[in-house]
């Protein structure tokens, strides 16, 4: 999806530049540290600091299997089962 999506990274980063962010955080919102964690997100920041020296990016890591994510997983499937719905 991470190519897909509209509007890109590099565009929301543009963006957000013209509105004058001087920092901007990235946060992936992947559960698993794959090729777009590990380097395709990393190479387009890498490209953007260059096209941007005044910013100041930063990059979190990907949500991963944090507690709270799993504790979401686990609402939606209660919800589906009380509601009936299957």
């Amino acid at each position: 999806y991470f190519q897909f999506l509209r509007p890109s990274l590099s565009e929301s980063i543009k963006k957000l530049v013209k509105t004058g962010c001087k920092d901007i955080i990235i946060v992936p919102c992947f559960l698993y540290n794959g090729n777009h964690v590990s380097k395709d997100i990393p190479e387009l920041i890498k490209k953007e600091i260059g096209n941007y020296k005044s910013v100041n990016f930063k990059y979190a890591k990907n949500l991963g299997a944090e507690p709270g994510i799993v504790e979401i997983i686990l609402r939606r499937i209660e919800e589906v089962i009380l509601d009936g719905n299957t």
